[in-house]
Formats: C-alpha cells, sequence, structure tokens
C-alpha cells in the first residue's frame, strides 16, 4: 500500500512532482514462454524480452513490484501524473554490498576475495544482462530532463545483448582477474528463478534515447578495484 499512498499524496497535494518507481524483472515470473537453449556454462535464446510479455508475478517479491508498477502507470493515465517505472535488471557497481540473496555479483567478488565458497543455487547457467550504476544514474536523470515523454510507460532496464553473463561465466571472469580460485557447491534452484532474460531495450532507447555505457568487463573492472579498496 505504500506506492498507492504515496501516489495519492501526489495526486492531491504535488501533482507536478516526479516518481521514478524502480521495478523489476520478476514482475515477469519464469519467462517460460521464450524458447531457451542448453550450453556448457550458460543459457542462450535468441529472443529479448520487451514490455508487451505477459507479466506473471508468481512469487511475494514479484507480486509487489508487479502491483506498485501497475499503479504507476495507472496513474498517470488516470490523473496525467508524471510518473515512470523502471524494470530494473542486475545492477552493480560501487557502493554495492551484496548478500547471497541479493547482490550476486557483488557477493561472488567478496567471497572470492574473502576465499570463501560461494553457493550456487541452480545449475549455475542462469543469464541476465547485467548494469552498471552509472549508467542506471545516468537514466534517472534524462527521466528527470525528459519526464513528459517517460511519464506514464514501463520500461526494461538492463545491459542489453552485449552485457549478459551466468553466474559461472561470472565467477570464471573473477578467478581470472583476481587471479584466484573460487570453490563453489550446487544448491536446489530456487523458486520462481529465471533462467535466461535477457532485457530487450528498444523502447527506452526510442523514447529517451539512453543505452548503457559502460562495458560489462570495464563495469567489473571498475567494481573490483573498488570493493578491493574497501575490503
Amino acid at each position: 500500500m505504500s506506492i498507492f499512498n504515496l501516489l495519492e499524496s501526489i495526486r492531491k497535494s504535488s501533482p507536478k512532482s516526479l516518481l521514478i518507481n524502480l521495478s523489476s524483472n520478476k514482475i515477469y515470473g519464469k519467462v517460460d514462454k521464450i524458447k531457451i537453449y542448453e550450453k556448457e556454462i550458460r543459457y542462450t535464446s535468441k529472443y529479448l524480452v520487451n514490455e508487451k510479455y505477459p507479466l506473471n508475478f508468481e512469487s511475494p517479491y514479484g507480486c509487489s513490484k508487479g502491483a506498485a508498477d501497475q499503479y504507476i502507470v495507472d496513474y498517470a493515465k488516470l490523473f496525467n501524473l508524471k510518473t515512470v517505472s523502471l524494470r530494473l535488471s542486475c545492477v552493480y557497481g560501487e557502493n554495492q554490498w551484496g548478500t547471497e540473496d541479493q547482490g550476486w555479483i557483488s557477493w561472488f567478488v567478496k567471497c572470492a576475495l574473502d576465499n570463501n565458497k560461494v553457493r550456487i543455487f541452480g545449475n549455475g547457467k542462469q543469464v541476465r544482462d547485467i548494469l552498471h550504476v552509472n549508467d542506471l544514474a545516468n537514466l534517472i536523470y534524462i527521466c528527470f530532463r525528459k519526464v513528459n515523454k517517460v511519464k506514464g510507460h514501463a520500461f526494461n532496464i538492463g545491459g542489453g545483448p552485449k552485457n549478459t553473463l551466468s553466474l559461472l561465466e561470472l565467477i570464471n571472469k573473477i578467478e581470472i582477474k583476481l587471479k584466484t580460485k573460487i570453490y563453489y557447491s550446487f544448491n536446489n534452484e530456487r523458486f520462481g528463478d529465471q533462467k535466461f532474460f535477457v532485457n530487450d531495450l528498444s523502447k527506452v532507447k526510442k523514447i529517451t534515447g539512453w543505452y548503457p555505457k559502460i562495458s560489462m568487463n570495464g563495469g567489473l573492472d571498475r567494481y573490483i578495484e573498488w570493493i578491493k579498496s574497501k575490503n
């Protein structure tokens, strides 16, 4: 109800305010309507997920994010509020201190630096398109500048097809970058986990001109240097 109460407050008291909602790719559920292929250390698919893919919450987290997402879109339509929802996928970067449950890129790097074993849920071939936080910050700034273009929209936001990574691939990259060995174990797949989720960024690029500028390898190098300095 928090997003509903916030929107009601804006509608009644500050209708010119801009509200940017940070949603999640989890509102699409398992994304099992696209065909994927299993390879040695990753899943792959020729299909990207765009905003027309059917929503399927499948979990309490997905439901809360999905409900907020829908409120954001509907309040813009009904009351002409300046609201927009960004459906995020795997944001990482400096100042992130991940845990086993949230922030897997940060968590894997921390485990490597501390010589801790990594628990992988599923087979480790799950793929996401990762997005550096600086690129997200730039998009948020663009939303402020182009509020009349973005209001009422929901956008899929991630690193796009050029920045895809599986859990096993990340482990390999960290081992090379840190010149260390990461030990890991396999555990049961988590409920509702997506085997493959890569964003189609066509809509956000068309409306705002935004596209990720920080490459996967460049972003990982930046993050590793930052967390090493803090560890």
